[in-house]
């Protein structure tokens, strides 16, 4: 299953962190954040938020919520999350980026209350806002994935973390789902719970 090195320094809440990546082998790998460790699923186990780090450019600095919702926002994508957790396609934020993974490339995550901006050398690639009370991380560990299967070697270096002020949660009302945002819902794979771990199954990578 999937592991992650844990950064012990805190929790983070709203923040803007920096770093450099580079990727060799076939598999993924990922930044998580504001997110919880799960130790019952086991050794060194962490659901919440990830930034993720993959060989196929439209998942590469996209949003994916580990073990819970899936995929928030693919790169490219600006988002709503809904209250009942719709997933509502608002526009683009540009072109898909395509990068050499063994080549070293900036990843920035920009977390202020429920509006997330994730860019990749420079440009952004998901700008999404989470509605959805019930399963949104607003604080929790930083952390850096090792993904399961094949033999995969992912390092990073200048890692550089910045808090910024508190607050920050859009409601509704301050920002809403633009009307002609497009429903791009998948139906559920397996039960929902809210977060704390109930509901949820053991360990799982991504599709």
């Amino acid at each position: 299953y999937n592991k992650f090195i844990i950064w012990r320094g805190g929790e983070v809440k709203n923040f803007e962190l920096r770093t450099q990546f580079r990727l060799f082998g076939k598999s993924n790998s990922g930044v998580q954040y504001r997110s919880r460790e799960a130790p019952d699923r086991g050794d060194y186990v962490v659901i919440g938020y990830q930034a993720d780090i993959h060989p196929k450019a439209a998942n590469n600095a996209m949003l994916y919520d580990e073990q819970g919702r899936g995929i928030l926002a693919n790169h490219g994508q600006k988002m709503f999350i809904g209250e009942k957790g719709e997933k509502m396609l608002a526009g683009s934020t540009g072109p898909i980026q395509e990068v050499k993974m063994e080549d070293w490339n900036d990843l920035t995550i920009i977390a202020r209350g429920n509006h997330i901006v994730h860019k990749l050398n420079g440009k952004t690639t998901i700008d999404l806002i989470d509605h959805h009370k019930e399963e949104r991380e607003l604080e929790g560990v930083l952390a850096f994935q090792v993904h399961r299967g094949p033999a995969m070697r992912i390092q990073f270096k200048n890692i550089r973390l910045k808090t910024l002020p508190a607050g920050g949660v859009l409601s509704l009302e301050e920002a809403p789902i633009p009307a002609d945002a497009k429903n791009v819902s998948r139906p559920a794979r397996r039960p929902k719970g809210k977060k704390g771990g109930k509901g949820r199954n053991a360990p799982k990578g991504k599709p």
